[in-house]
């Protein structure tokens, strides 16, 4: 389904699903905003949303987390967001 790894640089997770996707930003937000995520910053090209964490989102479907949450919590949170968007 996906693969967790740390950035290059070591400061943030990035969650990366193992087929590539072709996401709508605006679609994405509309989905997750219906789920409790807040929207924070919107373009085509990556989404920004809260709800326990900052998540981005990228078009190709790849999440980057910022935060100190460890990856079992990160693959859950992942996991829900990846069944909403498709």
């Amino acid at each position: 389904m996906f693969e967790i790894k740390k950035d290059r640089i070591g400061a943030a997770l990035e969650v990366i699903p193992n087929n590539s996707l072709n996401l709508s930003m605006t679609s994405t937000e509309k989905k997750l905003i219906g789920i409790g995520y807040q929207s924070i910053v919107l373009s085509p090209f990556m989404l920004v949303v809260r709800r326990e964490e900052e998540f981005t989102i990228f078009p190709s479907g790849k999440i980057v987390v910022s935060s100190s949450l460890d990856k079992i919590k990160l693959k859950e949170l992942a996991t829900e967001i990846y069944q909403v968007i498709g």
